[in-house]
């Protein structure tokens, strides 16, 4: 076999930049040797970063002679101000045309505009200004109908691919450049949120140009979503899970055979994985566009496996999944950027090592164990923290009424100095509450870890004061993503009780065995299901905790479930069941999604609590919130309720983000402090 003796990278990161108030992207180049046996050795050259701010994306075509480029421009009178589905551009075989998802422009007259014109018997058009329109919902507020769009470049001619009461996203050509293949979201009976949740009802659509008319392929009633053709263009594969239910569940690989368009899955939902050693299922599962191997039977992935992601090589053919990352000592978070000439891109992290770009040669089909990575490049300086993480493990006997898989074990992630003692600890429980707090990099955990070291120290934010080390613990409560089916079923009904437990449970077994934590210095900080559940912790815990830190947290089920965008979310978290849109939610319903709320227990609330709301969060709405707010303010119990415009539900404005951080440091040293 003949290799090239050189390799080259280009790669795109992003950066916060305070000044501008942005996230700025910029791409580097590199040049890599590769060994003898085609293996990268070592990094010739890199070249210097160079700022892309104003391109939105880039796809080059197959041979790399042509680029599409997606600029950002101002809105005009004849286009809109838009956020677009987040979709990629693809160019047919034959190079001449290029296929993306867009909003289709729609610029209504109103009856009060003098170019609105009627015929004289009234039949004419009817003005459609005001009409309401259903969006997707959170961060996609203004993504209500997308379509599918051919562009011929030789000519400028736009076709569009309009299928009634579907939204057409994640499109690829089908062979032969004979039609597309999308993913086709269903709209009836409503649209329901989709940012975060892989379980919305759609098919995989086959849309043929000669017939005109579109296809399903594979099982009616499912959720589906990241179509792939490989190379030869023979096998089509695809991620299925069902629909509705949790939001993030396992997931199937599924195969199709695109000559009898005949379907089978490669992967199934594991139940029970009995134990972290062996394969627990795709979970919030990521396929990169370039993710077939140069076999045609190898596809590369990366997969929530307990705390950590891992990549995977599933074998189609023989339906089997090979683990090739942590396969040394060192052991983190991996992400599959891509795979090209067998060549797989990837990114590591932990808690302590910033995201580092890593490229490695895949060995042949049964050897892929013998990978091989090298470190291309990491972000930011190569600093030693003076901190330390471990996974603990925690297990508890159900109590009575309790699914009884809560008896399997579960996970925390322990971050804390690697000197000193008196340290104060955060509580942290993850948000969704179906996804799952993974060894990576995370700027907050840094953030709260790295101001302690000394009475005033730079940081990314400015300097900020403070007085001591914190610890932190993050918990993988039931229904965590990552330990098989049956963990993320289990809480589904018993939201507000079983994941409250799991925590408060976890936290004791620390500070059982750890005589370091400071057991007068506890605090609580989480957002969205992990606002949800401190706030019920901080209600049912007397004063145990110094203060809270909210951000945007579900208080109250019965409310949310008539201004979220998920209203499905809130019947399957707290009864177990299918939302049924043919009905209201009965007075029963909600009186059970009240006592499972936060709200049902804020009379007991005596902990300071600083809640951070988001003007534009579909998700959780502020105004579900407001009533526990001014009840604890009415008790005279501290509270501050910081406000952010324009900011949706993850608060991740740059001004936002900046403010945020700080405010929680400020709050909780103020406690901390406070005798």
């Amino acid at each position: 076999m003949l290799f090239f003796t050189n390799c080259n990278i280009d790669s795109l990161w992003s950066q916060r930049d305070l000044t501008r108030n942005v996230n700025i992207k910029f791409s580097r180049k590199y040049l890599l040797k590769l060994a003898d046996d085609g293996r990268p050795k070592q990094v010739i050259s890199k070249l210097q970063p160079q700022e892309t701010d104003e391109l939105y994306r880039c796809t080059a075509n197959p041979t790399g002679n042509l680029e599409a480029v997606l600029k950002r421009v101002a809105p005009t009178k004849r286009s809109a101000d838009q956020k677009k589905p987040d979709e990629v551009d693809h160019w047919s075989e034959d190079q001449t045309k290029l296929l993306y998802v867009a909003e289709q422009f729609f610029q209504p007259i109103g009856y009060s505009n003098p170019l609105f014109e009627e015929a004289n018997d009234g039949s004419g058009p009817e003005a459609e200004e005001f009409f309401y329109h259903e969006s997707w919902g959170e961060q996609m507020s203004e993504v209500r109908h997308p379509v599918a769009c051919i562009l011929d470049i030789s000519t400028g001619k736009i076709d569009i691919v309009n299928i009634q009461n579907v939204s057409v996203t994640e499109t690829v050509w089908s062979p032969s450049d004979d039609g597309i293949v999308f993913i086709g979201l269903q709209e009836e009976p409503r649209k329901l949120g989709k940012m975060y949740c892989s379980n919305r009802r759609s098919s995989v659509m086959y849309f043929n140009f000669q017939r005109k008319e579109s296809i399903e392929i594979g099982t009616p009633g499912k959720a589906v979503r990241s179509p792939i053709f490989n190379r030869s263009g023979d096998t089509l594969i695809y991620l299925e899970t069902e629909a509705l239910g949790a939001h993030l569940k396992s997931e199937r690989l599924m195969n199709c055979d695109w000559k009898t368009k005949g379907v089978q899955a490669v992967t199934d939902v594991v139940s029970d994985p009995a134990g972290l050693q062996n394969f627990p299922g795709l979970f919030s599962a990521h396929l990169p566009k370039q993710c077939w191997c140069n076999d045609d039977k190898r596809v590369i992935l990366d997969s929530a496996w307990g705390a950590k992601t891992e990549i995977l090589v599933i074998d189609v053919s023989l339906q089997s999944v090979t683990k090739i990352s942590n396969i040394a000592k060192v052991e983190g978070t991996w992400t599959a950027l891509g795979v090209w000439d067998d060549y797989v891109l990837a990114t590591f992290s932990t808690p302590v090592v910033t995201p580092t770009l890593f490229i490695a040669r895949l060995p042949e089909a049964g050897r892929e164990s013998e990978i091989h990575w090298m470190e291309v490049d990491r972000c930011g300086p190569r600093s030693k923290y003076d901190f330390q993480y471990s996974l603990l493990e925690f297990q508890r006997p159900p109590e009575k009424g309790e699914n009884p898989h809560v008896n399997t074990r579960y996970e925390g992630l322990f971050t804390h100095p690697t000197q000193g003692s008196n340290w104060p600890c955060i509580l942290w429980p993850h948000g969704g509450p179906h996804t799952v707090s993974t060894i990576a990099w995370n700027l907050e955990s840094a953030f709260f870890m790295s101001f302690g070291y000394a009475v005033l120290r730079r940081t990314e934010f400015g300097y900020v004061p403070c007085s001591s080390s914190h610890v932190l613990l993050l918990v993988n409560y039931h229904g965590s993503t990552g330990y098989g089916e049956n963990f993320v079923r289990c809480l589904l009904g018993n939201v507000g009780h079983t994941d409250v437990l799991d925590c408060q449970h976890a936290l004791k077994s620390v500070l059982d065995k750890e005589p370091r934590v400071d057991r007068n210095a506890l605090f609580l900080f989480g957002g969205s299901h992990g606002g949800f559940l401190v706030l019920h912790i901080s209600a049912t815990s007397g004063t145990a905790f110094k203060a809270c830190v909210a951000r945007n947290p579900v208080a109250n089920i019965a409310a949310m479930v008539d201004c979220s965008d998920i209203p499905d979310w809130c019947v399957s978290e707290a009864l177990a069941d299918e939302v049924d849109f043919q009905h209201p939610v009965s007075a029963k319903m909600r009186e059970v999604m009240w006592t499972k709320s936060p709200i049902a227990h804020v009379d007991k609330t005596v902990t300071p609590t600083l809640f951070m709301l988001g003007d534009k969060d579909l998700r959780v709405p502020a105004l579900q919130c407001k009533e526990y707010i001014h009840v604890m303010k009415s008790r005279g119990i501290p509270v501050k309720v910081l406000y952010y415009p324009e900011n949706c539900h993850p608060l991740d404005k740059v001004d936002a983000e900046c403010d945020v951080a700080i405010n929680c440091v400020r709050w909780l040293e103020h406690y901390k402090n406070l005798k």
